[in-house]
């Protein structure tokens, strides 16, 4: 009980903030005239396309610089092998 009276109490002393205003209203385009609202939606359109083409061209560049980079030959042995083969050969004798 003392735990639910508490946080109910905690709850009630901290002020409730409204949503922050962001600044991007457009519930005027629904009931505003097709004259006043056109203007924007093409602009909005035409933007978005526009990051579209940009992005689809960038994509396009990175093909085709892809298939001029040559690829490196797989392993012939695992790594795992390997360290056990370096193991296995023989450390050389320093004269001296």
């Amino acid at each position: 009980m003392w735990t639910i009276r508490t946080s109910r109490v905690a709850r009630a002393s901290i002020p409730r903030k409204s949503a922050p205003q962001t600044g991007c209203r457009r519930n005027f385009l629904n009931g505003a005239d097709a004259r006043l609202t056109k203007p924007l939606l093409v602009s909005f359109n035409q933007s978005t396309v526009s990051v579209y083409w940009v992005a689809m061209g960038v994509a396009l560049i990175a093909f085709v610089l892809t298939l001029f980079f040559r690829t490196p030959p797989l392993r012939q042995k695992s790594a795992l092998q390997e360290s056990a083969d370096a193991e296995r050969q023989p450390e050389p004798i320093a004269l001296g």
